[in-house]
């Protein structure tokens, strides 16, 4: 039969003590990619991540250390980041791979797969792609950290990268704060503008030629490139601004000058990652103001410093609770579809 844009795995295993064997079936929904979207809204997803920033500081979740497992002789290496919500009972984990010489092959060098599993019986909901999660789940969290950190007015937007983040991020900030400018720079002028074209947003989207100027004025930054070295400097950002830095390198917090750090309040989703993944600027008296969750939660007041920071280091949990809510509004979805009435006489 034709695909048609799903696929059900129905496995059968065999299980019991001794000779005594009991055959149970499992049906497992494989969502690709347009499922995934068809079923994801901001509106709904942002308060996930509120919920999964706050659960993230209460402690209420379960996160082991992200597993690298390296790919000798291919240049690939498979992460895994499983995660367990006590308040929302949701269990799965992350499948990631990056292998370089995938361009080569037209295949993107970076897949990401996720399983939701039942939080009662570990078994198989849903196998999910999980590119469109990864950068969904990514800009909602930016988001819920810009609504909680940044009191100021959101009239310009501007986004630094022109990628799939930046994509997420210019959509999802303007769907839910309605920025009146959007002004966007990447090192590949023709990116940028073909972002400008998807976004489809009229004459409040701009190209600029240079960070400086598409920074200068901004109350809102987002950083989504895969920067060395700085790409914004203190200098560029006016008092009061927000920039939400989501790209990486080798260090989350390449993208950003250390004058930069030094200024404002550096805020995170998890603490416990981030004195791992900050320990460099640590070391130089640049301290972390806290976690993002413990605002949400009510527990701490937001910064006072003249910018703030949130940094998103990539939290397994986002990628649960959003794999939930995905799942949820596919079943919804499905009951609809094949609903139908009986005319009773």
């Amino acid at each position: 039969m034709p695909y048609r844009g799903y696929v059900r795995l129905n496995i059968e295993l065999l299980r019991g003590p001794d000779s005594t064997q009991h055959l149970f079936n499992m049906s497992v929904e494989y969502l690709r990619e347009a499922d995934v979207q068809k079923c994801l809204r901001w509106s709904a997803l942002v308060p996930k991540m509120e919920s999964a920033l706050s659960q993230l500081s209460d402690k209420s979740v379960v996160q082991p250390v992200k597993l690298v497992t390296p790919v000798p002789g291919k240049n690939g290496v498979l992460l895994t980041m499983p995660a367990y919500s006590r308040k929302n009972n949701a269990l799965g984990c992350k499948i990631v791979t990056s292998f370089s010489g995938n361009k080569t092959k037209g295949l993107p060098s970076v897949i990401a797969t996720v399983l939701l599993l039942d939080g009662d019986t570990g078994k198989p909901k849903a196998i999910m792609e999980g590119n469109m999660i990864t950068a969904w789940r990514t800009a909602a969290a930016s988001v819920a950290a810009t609504k909680h950190l940044h009191s100021g007015k959101k009239e310009t937007l501007c986004i630094l990268g022109a990628g799939e983040q930046a994509k997420s991020h210019a959509q999802a900030m303007h769907d839910q704060f309605k920025f009146s400018k959007i002004k966007i720079w990447n090192r590949t002028p023709a990116r940028a503008i073909k972002l400008c074209e998807e976004l489809d947003l009229g004459s409040i989207c701009t190209v600029h030629s240079t960070a400086q100027d598409a920074a200068s004025g901004a109350d809102v930054i987002c950083t989504t490139t895969g920067a060395d070295q700085p790409i914004l400097e203190s200098a560029w950002v006016k008092d009061g601004a927000h920039i939400n830095a989501v790209g990486a390198n080798r260090g989350h917090h390449s993208e950003l000058s250390v004058e930069l750090h030094r200024r404002g309040a550096i805020v995170v989703d998890s603490m416990e990652t981030a004195l791992v993944e900050f320990a460099d600027l640590i070391e130089q008296g640049i301290p972390l103001w806290g976690d993002v969750g413990s605002i949400i939660n009510g527990k701490r007041s937001k910064p006072g410093e003249k910018v703030t920071m949130f940094y998103s280091l990539g939290m397994a949990i986002e990628d649960v609770l959003s794999a939930e809510l995905i799942y949820e509004n596919r079943l919804a979805e499905n009951k609809t579809k094949y609903a139908y009435t009986v005319d009773t006489p």
